[in-house]
């Protein structure tokens, strides 16, 4: 008796633009041998993000303090009565 497969919403979205990568992918487990360059570099930044951040506290109060308060923006309008520069 065979055993069940877990499927995944990734699987069926490759499955449905391309059966033959499908079967590469989930059936003979096949994965390529180098990282495509966008993700190594989205990875980085992420990874950057994450000790940036590491121990510090962001509740609301941390978020907050540090952003403009909602006062401080002013709606924008061509017509010379917002906060655009006049030419």
């Amino acid at each position: 008796m065979e055993s069940k497969t877990t499927t995944t919403y990734s699987m069926w979205s490759l499955f449905r633009n391309c059966r033959k990568a499908c079967e590469w992918r989930y059936i003979q487990e096949l994965v390529p041998l180098e990282r495509d360059h966008n993700l190594a570099f989205g990875t980085v930044i992420h990874k950057c993000l994450e000790i940036w951040h590491g121990g510090r506290d962001l509740g609301p109060s941390s978020i907050s303090s540090t952003g403009p308060t909602p006062t401080a923006h002013k709606r924008r309008t061509r017509s010379g009565t917002g906060t655009w520069p006049q030419r």
